[in-house]
C-alpha cells in the first residue's frame, strides 16, 4: 500500500519532470537553428565570426507566423535569438539559449506616454503564463519583474535610461 502511495504521489512529477519543454508564446526554443530562423549555416558562422561574445544573435522572421496573437499584441518591435557559438554541436541540433523581445522609445516623452500602458499589458499576459513574479521592483525609472522555474528564467523590464521595454526568456 506504501509502494502505491508513493507511485501515486510521485508519478507525475517523474513524467513531468525529466524533460524540459521550452515552447513560450508559439515559439518552441527547443527546435534548431536551421529551422528557427530559416538561415543557412554560413549564416550561423558569420555571426559567429564577426560576434565578440559567445552568442550569436540573429531574427528570426521564419517563425513569426507561429507566434501567439496575444504575444504578438504585446508589440513587441524586435524578436531576437541567442545561440551559443562555441558548440560543438551540430547546428541541426543546436537550439537557443534565450529568447529577447524588445521594444524601444525614440525619447523620453514616448516612453514615459508608451511604457507604462504596455508593461502592464505585458506583465497581465506574463502572469497568465509564469504565475506570480519570485521578485518585482517598480523605481520612478524603471520596473523589473522576473519569473524563475527549474527549466527557465523570465524577466520583463522597463528602463528609462535605455528607453525601453524589454523580455528576457532564458533556458537553464
Amino acid at each position: 500500500m506504501k509502494k502505491l502511495l508513493f507511485l501515486l504521489l510521485f508519478a507525475p512529477l517523474l513524467i513531468n519532470g525529466q524533460t524540459a519543454q521550452h515552447k513560450i508564446f508559439g515559439i518552441n526554443l527547443d527546435l534548431d537553428w536551421t529551422t528557427l530562423t530559416g538561415f543557412q549555416a554560413l549564416a550561423f558562422f558569420e555571426g559567429a565570426r564577426l560576434s565578440e561574445n559567445q552568442y550569436v544573435v540573429t531574427t528570426f522572421e521564419y517563425y513569426n507566423p507561429n507566434i501567439d496573437a496575444k504575444f504578438k499584441l504585446l508589440g513587441f518591435e524586435e524578436l531576437l535569438l541567442g545561440f551559443q557559438k562555441n558548440t560543438k554541436i551540430k547546428l541541426s541540433e543546436l537550439s537557443p539559449d534565450f529568447f529577447l523581445a524588445r521594444t524601444k522609445y525614440r525619447d523620453k516623452e514616448a516612453y514615459q506616454t508608451k511604457s507604462p500602458r504596455e508593461i502592464i499589458k505585458a506583465f497581465t499576459l506574463f502572469v497568465r503564463e509564469f504565475g506570480e513574479p519570485v521578485l518585482s521592483s517598480k523605481k520612478e525609472t524603471y520596473e523589473l519583474y522576473k519569473w524563475s522555474d527549474v527549466y527557465f528564467d523570465a524577466i520583463l523590464t522597463s528602463r528609462l535610461d535605455e528607453l525601453s521595454t524589454t523580455f528576457l526568456y532564458i533556458k537553464k
